[in-house]
């Protein structure tokens, strides 16, 4: 394969032989960045199959527990049993929700704008223990208006009039 970008005489890093045709100009920075023992081919190769997977296949592959909140005023509250707080997306446009002592299902709606909802379904009703965010889990999901990916993590997007800014959730190991 060619050394250099094509119709350029600059030089390039190349993975070659693979999809997506990855390149990364040779710089100062990436020189370092290979001596530090990072891979800025392979880093950029990533950010790369990010772009492109579908979002409602990242969506769909794993079950999300929560693990922060963070309000309108900015307060990040890190959630204390994120275990008891999952979402589980399916292709076919429902969810499955643990909030806390509870279960519920519901369907979700996800536009190539990245505009999202999730829309409640039947929901059991124990009375959870004392301290439980499982209502306001509940009611902040009702409240989604987008979804973001940083990383592996994903960010649910809360209408401000619900009291939250946002949801982060992390894929459950």
């Amino acid at each position: 394969g060619r050394t250099t970008f094509a119709g350029t005489e600059e030089p390039n890093l190349e993975a070659k032989g693979v999809a997506p045709d990855v390149r990364v100009p040779v710089t100062l920075e990436t020189e370092q960045a290979k001596l530090r023992g990072e891979d800025p081919v392979l880093e950029a190769a990533i950010a790369e199959l990010d772009r492109l997977t579908d979002p409602v296949t990242r969506l769909t592959g794993t079950t999300w527990r929560w693990v922060v909140s963070v309000s309108t005023a900015g307060e990040q509250t890190t959630i204390a049993e994120p275990d008891s707080y999952t979402l589980t997306f399916a292709a076919d446009g429902s969810v499955a929700i643990q909030a806390d002592c509870n279960r519920a299902g519901g369907a979700y709606t996800l536009t190539e704008d990245g505009a999202f909802t999730i829309t409640l379904g039947p929901t059991t009703l124990a009375a959870c223990p004392e301290g439980s965010r499982g209502e306001a889990f509940l009611n902040y999901l009702g409240a989604a208006t987008s979804i973001s990916y940083e990383g592996a993590n994903l960010t649910i997007v809360l209408n401000p009039d619900s009291g939250a800014f946002l949801l982060g959730f992390e894929p459950v190991k």
